[in-house]
C-alpha cells in the first residue's frame, strides 16, 4: 500500500525530482537514520546531505522522529512518513516528467551497483494489447502480490528487494489507427 505524505502536492514531486532525495528517503524507508548514517547510505558528507533534508522535510515525506545523543550533543534522527510514491504523485508536464526520470535515473544506479555485487535478479521490457479493464485488473493483482510479500518482511531469510514498474497506453497507438500507421510506415 503506498502511504500519501503530506505537505503541499506539487511541492512532493519537486522534491522527489532528484535522485539524491529518492535515494534518502528509500533508506528511510528501511527506519529512522541520523544524517550521519544517511549520509553513509547515499554516499554524500553530512553537510550536504542536510539540504535534502530540508527539501523533503518541507514536502512532508521526511519528519525528525527522535534525537540521538552524541559526544558533541544530539544529533536528529529522520524517518520517512511514507512508503511509496508514483501514481499518487500530482504534477504535470516537466514536473512529473522529472520526478519519473528521477525515479528511473536512480533505479539505473541501483541495478548498476547490483549487477557489480552478483546480486542482479531479473528486467524485462515488453508490450502488451489490451483493455483498460484487464489493465486495472493486473496492476490490482501485482499491487495484491507486493503487499503480500511485503507482510513476510520479517520472517527468515529475508532480503531488501527493489522493485520499479511502469504502465503506460503508448501514445498514438490505438487500434485502427496503430495499424494503419504501421502500413503507411512499410510503404514509404
Amino acid at each position: 500500500m503506498v502511504v500519501k505524505a503530506t505537505g503541499p502536492n506539487l511541492d512532493i514531486t519537486r522534491a522527489l525530482s532528484d535522485p539524491v532525495r529518492l535515494r534518502i528517503l528509500e533508506s528511510l524507508w528501511e527506519g529512522p537514520k541520523t544524517a550521519r548514517a544517511l549520509a553513509g547510505a547515499v554516499g554524500m558528507i553530512p553537510n550536504r546531505l542536510y539540504y535534502h533534508l530540508r527539501a523533503l522535510e518541507a514536502a512532508g515525506v521526511v519528519k525528525v522522529v527522535d534525537a540521538e545523543a552524541t559526544a558533541r550533543g544530539a544529533e536528529r534522527v529522520y524517518g520517512a512518513t511514507t512508503l511509496g510514491y508514483g501514481n499518487e504523485m500530482p504534477g504535470s508536464g516537466p514536473e512529473r516528467v522529472a520526478l519519473f526520470r528521477a525515479m528511473f535515473m536512480a533505479s539505473a544506479e541501483e541495478l548498476a551497483l547490483a549487477v557489480e555485487h552478483g546480486s542482479f535478479h531479473s528486467a524485462s521490457r515488453g508490450y502488451l494489447r489490451t483493455t483498460p479493464e484487464a489493465m486495472a485488473e493486473l496492476l490490482e493483482t501485482l499491487g495484491a502480490a507486493f503487499g503480500k510479500a511485503r507482510d513476510s518482511a520479517g520472517g527468515a531469510g529475508a532480503r531488501n528487494y527493489r522493485f520499479a514498474y511502469t504502465t503506460y497506453e503508448l501514445p498514438g497507438r490505438d487500434g485502427e489507427q496503430a495499424r494503419a500507421a504501421d502500413v503507411t510506415r512499410d510503404d514509404r
